[in-house]
């Protein structure tokens, strides 16, 4: 059993393996021979629809078993479209769940990204001189 499998199957109990394999491959791990990814991983945009569910869920059953759960991103300006796409996807699916997200990021990503998570209610924008 994989240590992704492990560290992640008690959450899934009624689900299966299936979303620890999306989830797996979605981090880049090599899942592409799992029988729940099979008709998956030709179609991009449903695999990556299934996989952000997956991991919605993920944070949504740790927030049901712990007092809050933190989500912290350094470096946000390196990611990719898709990482953007990932992190407003779950800003704004697991609303209900106590959840703190910290992503740090340079003025670059704004610069880059001018609407990211702009009017978003519960999202608050704090911008930091330059330490000397």
């Amino acid at each position: 059993m994989s240590a992704l499998l492990q560290a992640l199957q008690p959450l899934f109990a009624t689900e299966g393996e299936a979303p620890v394999h999306l989830i797996g491959q979605l981090i880049g791990l090599d899942y592409s021979s799992s029988p729940h990814l099979a008709e998956l991983l030709g179609n991009e945009a449903q695999f990556r629809a299934r996989a952000f569910d997956a991991v919605a869920l993920y944070l949504r059953r740790l927030g049901e078993s712990r007092p809050v759960v933190v989500v912290v991103l350094d470096d946000l300006h390196w990611a990719d479209e898709g990482s953007l796409d990932f992190m407003r996807f779950v800003l704004q699916r697991d609303v209900d769940v106590p959840m703190l997200s910290v992503t740090l990021t340079r003025q670059t990503v704004y610069e880059q990204h001018a609407d990211w998570m702009r009017g978003e209610p519960r999202h608050t924008r704090l911008d930091l001189k330059p330490l000397d």
